[in-house]
């Protein structure tokens, strides 16, 4: 079984939650595309949008060609990129926090959604957990609930739902990317912010061994985990928000 790291495997718990079901999907920054396979469980198909065209496009050559006839992959910056049709939910996981201009993205999230149309965002919380990690990963910030709420009620969303995920696992995980980001901090911290995001979905390298660690640590063996977290959901404890908004015309 593939392995996938602890903060993503809380992340998708509460993400998979909350997505209603639908026909299309967009997703901003799909990384290792673990999560828009994911998706294809709630949506007919999805359209994935990356800057990085090295690492995602090697990824998505590798799925298989039943997947690939449901993702379209466009290498862009989001941003700059014209789309010629809306989407029924619009998903970006760790994503917000590296665009400079975060309210300009939002808005565009918006007008991307049709009707009824669902946001769903993951972003890191807290500045007060400012550390290495957050500054070689190509951050400019980390996000506090008043504030995210603010800028979502700027952009026209409604029903707004802001919950601190995976607490207390998530905040002891961050201990051990402190640590990594430690090590690897005097080569990235010279990188510009572009290449810091570029890879910063990457920075574990895999190894064939790491899939064994899969084998006992995966969305079922965590499952329970999980459902202890989501006691804490309302409390703003944890390192990580989890949003679910609409668009409502």
């Amino acid at each position: 079984m593939r392995y996938y790291h602890p903060r993503y495997l809380f992340r998708r718990y509460e993400l998979m939650r909350r997505i209603e079901n639908g026909a299309h999907f967009l997703e901003i920054g799909p990384g290792e595309l673990a999560l828009a396979q994911d998706l294809l469980k709630k949506f007919t198909k999805g359209t994935l949008i990356d800057f990085n065209s090295t690492n995602v496009e090697l990824t998505y050559r590798k799925l298989d060609e039943s997947r690939k006839e449901r993702l379209e992959l466009i290498i862009a910056d989001f941003i700059q990129y014209q789309f010629g049709q809306q989407f029924d939910c619009v998903v970006a996981c760790e994503v917000l926090e590296h665009i400079e201009d975060d309210r300009v993205f939002l808005r565009k999230v918006n007008d991307l959604l049709k009707n009824r149309g669902q946001l769903i965002l993951s972003v890191p919380a807290r500045q007060k957990y400012w550390s290495k990690d957050d500054e070689i990963v190509g951050h400019f910030r980390r996000y506090e609930k008043q504030e995210l709420y603010g800028k979502l009620i700027e952009a026209d969303f409604k029903q707004i739902k802001i919950i601190a995920y995976g607490f207390p696992f998530q905040n002891l995980v961050r201990l051990g990317r402190i640590g990594l980001a430690r090590l690897q901090y005097d080569e990235k911290v010279k990188w510009d912010k572009r290449q810091q995001t570029q890879q910063s979905a990457f920075m574990i390298e895999k190894t064939p061994w790491m899939d064994l660690i899969g084998i006992v640590l995966n969305q079922y063996t965590i499952y329970p985990f999980n459902v202890f977290a989501s006691l804490f959901n309302e409390m703003d404890l944890s390192e990580g928000y989890v949003v679910s908004a609409t668009k409502e015309m």
